[in-house]
């Protein structure tokens, strides 16, 4: 096999970009159904969704992955949940903690991110860091509406 044939093709969307026009457009077409003839839709988008937080911090202490709180965010905001895996000085797992990520746009930084939950171990240093990189990235084809269609939909608990 070519490594063109594995290599991952994106769009210029930084990722942010690609959450806050799929909520938009999942809570247009859910909000008013009457006005689209093809009930796939609404699906479709939350499959983008879906897809988009397979593109947020996942692994290397968040290993529960990041989740997009569709009902919570706004179109001012966009809101992620995760939660941090803690290793103590011997290199063994020791506890959670549990955020909320909030990205609000900017005009100057393309985005602001506030983060609760307990800084245990100054954690939210490197949060802000893989976050901030994960929403700059450029949003993968196979996390768009045209790859998207027809799938089925996984709710958190099935793609675990």
């Amino acid at each position: 096999m070519s490594s063109a044939a594995t290599m991952t093709t994106h769009n210029d969307t930084p990722v942010y970009k690609s959450i806050a026009q799929a909520l938009t457009a999942y809570r247009y077409v859910t909000e008013q159904p009457e006005r689209f003839s093809n009930p796939d839709v609404a699906r479709t988008w939350l499959r983008v969704l879906r897809a988009l937080e397979q593109e947020l911090p996942s692994g290397s202490g968040f290993d529960h992955g990041t989740r997009i709180d569709i009902d919570a965010s706004t179109r001012e905001c966009i809101v992620l949940h995760t939660a941090f895996h803690h290793m103590d000085e011997q290199g063994c797992y020791d506890g959670w903690t549990e955020h909320t990520v909030r990205v609000r746009p900017c005009f100057v930084h393309d985005f602001f991110l506030t983060i609760s939950g307990q800084d245990r171990n100054a954690i939210k240093d490197y949060m802000y860091d893989a976050f901030s990189s994960a929403l700059h990235a450029h949003t993968p084809e196979a996390a768009t509406y045209g790859q998207c269609q027809g799938g089925e939909v996984l709710t958190p608990a099935e793609d675990a």
